[in-house]
This record gives structure tokens, sequence and C-alpha cells, in this order.
């Protein structure tokens, strides 16, 4: 609402609410001091006395009916003011879905046509490109999300890969990492948003180097193993039975919202999970609805998978 507004609000506001207490104290006065004292000497005074509480009563009522007026219209503006915002929301939201859609189906094309061209794709070019584009996804969602949850919400975002027992033990070998068991699927962190690298470069000293346990982190392994949509907490750290790796993950943050990055094979009739994309915050207070983040989520990660399967 415009500050012009605001302040005649409140201007109405304060005089309705001041004419109001000067009646009462001038009918408290009349009734001691007129009714009492004066009036049996000067029969004027009363007359005096009830035009001035009349005018008072006629000045407290115009007020009221301006404070009213006032009212009606600020309710208005902001009612308007929600209207455009629910507008601009939905109209970036889907501007932002079709970006990520776009960038995913590009890349898929561009693998395609390497394939059918017959040109060999390099692994570690691949997956070089993959982040990028990851990077483009995470970025766009990240805009979305803050338009629910707000800019102090401080969302990070990142998208996993899964590591087949296989590949993990060897990835462990390859980075001397003794803490992995072996005979385990794990995860490895692709990529995360930009504001992220930004605001908290920290969280990505292990990107690329450091694999974890998927039966060791409660979401991945719901997700991988139990077939679910979606892994939602909003309050981590009173979760008893909650499990993660990452070492001092309470202080970087206490709700989550992860989902699968798969798609379902029809010969084994069963999905193949191919990593997670994930969104947490640190502050106390953010909800993630399952049913708004499995649509917003669910839609890059599902897009998402057929880049890697393309890969």
């Amino acid at each position: 609402m415009p500050l012009d507004q605001r302040l005649t609000n409140k201007v109405f506001t304060w005089i309705g609410g001041a004419t109001g207490i000067l009646s009462l104290l001038g009918y408290i006065w009349s009734f001691f001091e007129v009714e009492l004292k004066v009036a049996p000497q000067n029969p004027n005074v009363v007359i005096w006395r009830n035009g001035a509480l009349t005018a008072a009563l006629f000045v407290s009522g115009a007020c009221l009916v301006l404070y009213l007026y006032g009212r009606k219209e600020q309710l208005k503006r902001e009612r308007d003011t929600l209207t455009g915002t629910r507008a601009n929301i939905l109209s970036k939201t889907v501007r932002l879905q079709h970006e990520i859609s776009h960038d995913i189906r590009n890349y898929s094309f561009a693998i395609t046509s390497r394939k059918a061209s017959g040109k060999p794709v390099d692994g570690g070019e691949s997956v070089k490109s993959l982040g990028s584009l990851g990077i483009k996804i995470l970025d766009n969602l990240h805009e979305i999300l803050i338009l629910e949850h707000g800019d102090h919400a401080r969302l990070s975002l990142s998208i996993k890969f899964v590591l087949s027992p296989g590949a993990a033990s060897e990835m462990a070998t390859a980075l001397k990492d003794a803490s992995h068991v072996n005979g385990q699927a794990a995860i490895i962190t692709l990529c995360r948003d930009s504001r992220t690298k930004k605001d908290a470069p920290g969280r990505l000293e292990q990107d690329g180097t450091k694999i974890f346990s998927v039966v060791q982190n409660t979401a991945f392994d719901e997700l991988f193993s139990g077939g679910a949509s979606i892994f939602v907490d909003n309050d981590l750290s009173n979760n008893k039975n909650y499990r993660n790796q990452t070492p001092g993950w309470t202080r970087l943050y206490n709700a989550t919202a992860v989902v699968p990055i798969r798609s379902f094979n029809d010969v084994k009739r069963c999905h193949e999970v191919y990593g997670f994309l994930t969104v947490d915050s640190p502050r106390g207070g953010v909800t993630f609805a399952e049913d708004l983040h499995r649509a917003i989520l669910g839609s890059a990660a599902d897009t998402l998978a057929i880049a890697i399967a393309n890969a």
C-alpha cells in the first residue's frame, strides 16, 4: 500500500480515537461540573455543553466514516496487490519451468545427435555438460522456491548422483576414502545452485571428492529402496530416527525436501534411480509442503532423468 494511503489511514484512526476520548471526557466534565455546580447559576452553560457534545459526536461520526472508507480502500488495494502477486508468481513459475524443460531438451538433443553421427561421447565431457545443465536447473528452481518461501529462507539446492556398489568402490579407491563400505550403493554431489556457491562456499568442499552411503542417509535410503516419490522433514533436529553422514549437518540445515531422479524400467518393472534433487534450509519455520514441492521438484527431476538416461 502507498505511503500516503497508510499515513491517511493513521490520521483518520488517531483523529477518530482522540475525538471519542474527548467526547467521553466532555460528558464526564459536563456531568460533574455543569450539572452539579454551574447549571443552577448559569443555564446558558448547559446549552453550550450540549452544543459542544453534539459537535464532538458529529466530528467523531465523520471521522469514523472517513476511517471506515480508508480501511475499505486499504483492503481493496491489498486484495488487488495479492491478486497481482499471485499472477506474477504463476507467470514466473511457468516461465522458469519452461526454461528448465528447454535446457534439458537441448542437452538431450545434443547427446542424441552426437550418438547418431557416430561420434564418441566422452564420459567426462558428458558429466561436465550435465553439471552445467544442473546448475541452470537449480538456479531456476531456486527462483521459483524463493517466490514461495522468501529470500530469508536461505535455500540451498543440489543434484546428487547414485553410484552402483561397484562404481562406488572404484570411486572410493580413487579418492582414497576408507570410510566407504564395499558392496553398498553411494551418492556423490554433482552440483549446487549458484546462490549456495556464493553464500555458503564451505558446502562445496566435499563435492565430487567425497562419497556417502545411501543407506546411511534416511532420505536417500527411503527414496532409493522404498519407492517413495518425495522425502520431506521440516524439523530434522528433533527427528531421532534421521540418519546423515555429512559432518556437522545440523549446522547446515533443519528442513529438507528430496525427490528421486528416476525412470521406470518396463523390463524389470521397477524404477531405476539415477540420483536425487534436494533442497534444504537452516532456518526454523521453513515448511516444505509435500504436494507443492513434489510438483515443483518432481517435474524438474523427471525431465532431468531423461537427460541422464540419454547421456
